[in-house]
C-alpha cells in the first residue's frame, strides 16, 4: 500500500498524468463543448421562435383588422382584383378577397327563384299567380261524379230497406220501421250501413273543401294591366327564370287566368294610369342600370306617387262638381232646357270621376251619381225660389 501511493504521488509530483485520467478528461472538454454548441443552437432556436411568433401575431392582427373591415361592409361597395397566391400573405389576401366578395354580394338576392320571390314579396300589386280555372273546373266535375255516385247508391240502399218488411215491426206497409228509424236488428247490416255514411260524410266535406276553395279563387280580382305589365317587364330584363316556368306571365293566353293577391283596389282607372305614366317618366330621367331593388324603390315610389296625386285631385274635384254647377246654374236658370242640360252633362262627369278615378262598382257610381244629381236639383230649385 505505501509503495502504490508512494509511486502515485511521485507521478502526480511529475506532472504526469495516467491514460485512463487523460481519456476522461478529453470527454469532460467534449460534453462542455457539445453543451456549448447545444446552448448557442437553442438561443437560436428561440429568436427564431420568437421572430415566427411575432410574424404570425402581427400577421393574425392584420387578418382580424380586415375581417372587422369586411364585417362593417368598408369594402362591401369597393371593386378590386384578387391578387395571386405567391405567398403566404397573398393567400391570406386571397382568402379575404372572396370573403370581401361574399359581403358585398349579400345586398344582391341570389339568382333564379330567389330573386322572383323578393320581386313578387316587394309590393303587394306584384303578388299574382295563376289560378288554373280549368283545373279547378275538372276537379269540381270529379267530385261531382263521386257524390252522384254515392248519391245513387244511398237511393239504392233507401229502396232495398223500403222493400224489406220485417215481422212485427212493419205495422204500416207504405212506412217501414227500416225508414222510420235507424236501429238495425242485423249488427253486420247496421255496421255496413254506418261505414257506408261515414265514407259519404268524407266525401261531402272534401266537396264542400273543394268548392269552398275554389269560390275564393273565383273571388280573387285580375290584375290591373300595368301591374301584369310590371311584373312580365321583370320578367324579360332579368329573365330569373328558365322559359317554360316563366311562360305563366310571358305568355299572353294566361292573362285571363291570372289573378292579384293584394286586397281590394284603393285607386281607379284614371290614377292607374297616372302611375304608368310616372314610371315611365322616372325610367328614362333615371336608369337603374340593371340593379332590381332601385327598379322596385322606383316602382314603389311611383306608386306612392300616383295614390297621392290622384287622391288631391278628387279632394280638389270635390267642391268644383258642387260650385261650377250651381253657379253655372245661377246664370241660366230662367231658362229649364239648359238647366236640365247642366244638371246632365255634370250628372255624368261625376259618374266618369266616380268610374274613372275610384275602384267603386257599377252599382255604386249609380247611387252616388243620383245623390250628386239630387243635391243639384235641391240646390237649383233653391236659386229659383231665390231670383223669384
Amino acid at each position: 500500500m505505501s509503495e502504490s501511493a508512494g509511486n502515485s504521488l511521485s507521478i502526480m509530483e511529475r506532472g504526469e498524468v495516467p491514460a485512463s485520467a487523460e481519456q476522461k478528461s478529453e470527454k469532460v472538454v467534449e460534453v462542455q463543448a457539445s453543451d456549448q454548441d447545444d446552448s448557442g443552437a437553442g438561443e437560436d432556436h428561440t429568436v427564431g421562435m420568437q421572430r415566427s411568433n411575432t410574424r404570425s401575431s402581427a400577421l393574425m392582427r392584420r387578418i382580424e383588422k380586415l375581417r372587422f373591415q369586411v364585417l362593417i361592409g368598408r369594402f362591401r361597395d369597393q371593386e378590386q382584383e384578387c391578387p395571386e397566391p405567391t405567398s403566404f400573405e397573398n393567400a391570406v389576401e386571397h382568402a379575404l378577397w372572396h370573403m370581401r366578395e361574399k359581403v358585398r354580394m349579400r345586398g344582391k338576392p341570389l339568382p333564379g327563384y330567389p330573386e322572383m320571390a323578393i320581386f313578387l314579396g316587394s309590393d303587394e300589386r306584384l303578388m299574382m299567380c295563376r289560378r288554373f280555372a280549368t283545373i279547378q273546373a275538372r276537379l269540381l266535375l270529379e267530385k261531382q261524379a263521386e257524390m252522384r255516385e254515392l248519391e245513387e247508391k244511398l237511393e239504392a240502399f233507401d229502396r232495398d230497406d223500403f222493400n224489406k218488411n220485417e215481422i212485427g215491426r212493419d205495422v204500416d206497409p207504405t212506412r217501414p220501421a227500416r225508414l222510420t228509424s235507424r236501429y238495425r236488428r242485423d249488427e253486420k247490416e247496421r255496421d255496413a250501413r254506418q261505414a257506408f255514411f261515414d265514407r259519404l260524410e268524407t266525401k261531402f266535406l272534401e266537396y264542400e273543401k273543394l268548392v269552398s276553395a275554389v269560390n275564393r279563387m273565383m273571388s280573387l280580382e285580375k290584375p290591373a294591366s300595368y301591374e301584369r305589365k310590371n311584373v312580365k317587364q321583370f320578367a324579360e330584363e332579368r329573365k330569373p327564370l328558365v322559359t317554360e316556368e316563366l311562360e305563366w306571365i310571358m305568355d299572353d293566353q294566361y292573362t285571363q287566368d291570372i289573378v292579384t293577391l293584394r286586397g281590394a283596389r284603393l285607386n281607379g282607372y284614371l290614377v292607374a294610369r297616372f302611375e304608368t305614366f310616372v314610371n315611365k317618366l322616372v325610367s328614362a330621367l333615371k336608369s337603374s342600370g340593371g340593379n332590381m331593388r332601385d327598379w322596385i324603390e322606383r316602382n314603389s315610389q311611383a306608386g306612392k306617387l300616383a295614390s297621392q296625386v290622384g287622391m288631391g285631385i278628387l279632394i280638389l274635384l270635390v267642391p268644383i262638381m258642387f260650385v261650377v254647377p250651381v253657379y253655372i246654374l245661377s246664370l241660366y236658370g230662367e231658362n229649364t232646357g239648359k238647366s236640365i242640360g247642366i244638371l246632365i252633362a255634370f250628372a255624368l262627369a261625376f259618374a266618369g270621376l266616380l268610374a274613372g278615378g275610384t275602384p267603386a262598382k257599377p252599382h255604386e257610381v249609380l247611387n252616388g251619381s243620383a245623390a250628386y244629381l239630387a243635391v243639384l236639383v235641391v240646390f237649383f230649385g233653391s236659386v229659383g225660389s231665390n231670383r223669384n
